[in-house]
C-alpha cells in the first residue's frame, strides 16, 4: 500500500494471464461471451483503489485536457500500431480532466473496476478505472 492508501498494481499482474479476445468480426456480437477468462485474484482487485503506473493515450479530449484516456502497459499501441493484448491497457475516464502527458511513464491513481465491458454488444475492455489524480513523469 502506498502511504495515502492506494495499491500498488502494475501491468506485470494485470497482464500475467492469457485472455483469449474473442474474434467479434466472425461472429454476431450478441454471441454468448465465452466463459470469464478472469482469474479470481485479478477478478478480487474490482473496486480497488489502486497507483497504475504505464503510459497514456488519450482518447477523448476536450479544452485541451483529456477526459478518456488509456494507461498501457508499454508505447507500441501509439508508436507501431499494434494492437495491445487486451490486459495491457486500463481505460480511464476523469470528470474534470488532465492534461495529457505522452511518451513519459505517469502513474494514475483511482479505482479499478474489473470485469468484461460491453458497448452495443462488443468487447471494449476489461479494465477500466475512474480516475483521481495523475502523477508524473515518473522517474
Amino acid at each position: 500500500m502506498t502511504p495515502d492508501g492506494y495499491r500498488e498494481l502494475g501491468f506485470d499482474k494485470l497482464g500475467s494471464f492469457l485472455y483469449d479476445t474473442p474474434d467479434e468480426i466472425a461472429q454476431a456480437p450478441t454471441s454468448a461471451p465465452k466463459a470469464n477468462q478472469i482469474p479470481p485474484e485479478i477478478l478480487s482487485l474490482n473496486n480497488t483503489r489502486v497507483a497504475l503506473k504505464g503510459f497514456m493515450m488519450p482518447l477523448t479530449v476536450v479544452g485541451g485536457v483529456a477526459t478518456e484516456f488509456l494507461i498501457m502497459r508499454d508505447q507500441s499501441a501509439c508508436c507501431y500500431g499494434v494492437v495491445p493484448k487486451m490486459n495491457y491497457w486500463v481505460d480511464v475516464h476523469v470528470a474534470k480532466g488532465i492534461k495529457p502527458i505522452m511518451d513519459r511513464i505517469v502513474t494514475m491513481y483511482g479505482v479499478l473496476k474489473v470485469g468484461e465491458v460491453r458497448e452495443n454488444g462488443y468487447l471494449v475492455a476489461i479494465y477500466e478505472m475512474e480516475g483521481e489524480r495523475l502523477v508524473g513523469p515518473a522517474d
